[in-house]
């Protein structure tokens, strides 16, 4: 699975840090997920930063990608 955050936010202009404060989420679970450095997904998290972001859809932070054998 792909985090796409660095992506959203880098098109919105938008910092780690004003996200972080905007959702009232931690800077480091921003952190992780901008650098898709995700061991477990915190549903939370997701949820405090994608109702910051307004996103509706999963599918436009998250996305499945096969690994490769």
């Amino acid at each position: 699975m792909k985090c796409k955050l660095q992506k959203i936010m880098d098109e919105r202009g938008l910092s780690q840090l004003q996200v972080a404060k905007g959702a009232s989420v931690t800077p480091g679970a921003v952190g992780r997920m901008y650098r898709n450095q995700l061991n477990r997904i915190d549903t939370t998290t997701v949820d405090k930063v994608t109702d910051y972001l307004g996103i509706t859809d999963i599918r436009e932070i998250f996305e499945l990608v096969q690994e490769e054998a």
